[in-house]
């Protein structure tokens, strides 16, 4: 994905593509694998994938072209945490003092079962608060797969807010905690 452009198409670099002598520009790009991480066979160890080739050309002042081309560029892709914890679906704009769902996807990247338990908690200063069930075990998530699940909240302060504060407990683990404080934020208006 090109990071260079607006949405408009135009280049963030203004309307001439220009250079002058002895000036640079730092080019973004977001690269997504083709292979989900889990099946690209990473299990529990980082794992070194190529992604292709950089072709930079260019004219120069008085029309002549120029090329650079980089040989296999690789990137590292880290190991897959224990439990993925993903805000699958989440307004961004919800009304103050007005209840609304969000959607968690809970992926279990190993190869045991797992019986997970979530404890939701409010911390000191939150803009937001739980809604109904804050201790609940859920079903068994078996190896590789996934679970959504559906939670509500309470704005109570506007501006942006963050969604968070979950504690998942693997009760068929010893008990193992994974904490959650951020999964993403909202903006809370008066008069949405």
């Amino acid at each position: 994905v090109d990071l260079n452009t607006t949405t408009e198409g135009c280049s963030v670099f203004g309307k001439d593509d220009i250079f002058s002598p002895h000036t640079n520009r730092q080019y973004l790009f977001h690269i997504t694998p083709q292979i989900p991480v889990h099946q690209s066979g990473a299990g529990t160890r980082a794992v070194s994938v190529s992604v292709g080739k950089m072709d930079i050309v260019w004219r120069g002042r008085f029309g002549e072209r120029g090329r650079i081309q980089t040989g296999q560029l690789k990137a590292v892709i880290p190991p897959p945490h224990e439990l993925q914890v993903t805000l699958s679906e989440s307004p961004g704009i919800v009304q103050l003092e007005r209840q609304f769902p969000i959607s968690i996807t809970l992926s279990n990247n190993t190869n045991r079962e797992m019986r997970l338990r979530y404890q939701l908690e409010r911390q000191p200063g939150a803009g937001t608060l739980w809604c109904g069930i804050t201790n609940e075990t859920l079903q068994e998530l078996g190896p590789q797969e996934c679970l959504d699940i559906t939670l509500n909240l309470l704005p109570i302060l506007p501006g942006i807010q963050a969604i968070g504060n979950v504690i998942f407990i693997d009760m068929l683990n010893n008990q193992k905690r994974y904490p959650i404080l951020k999964l993403g934020s909202v903006f809370v208006s008066h008069d949405y």
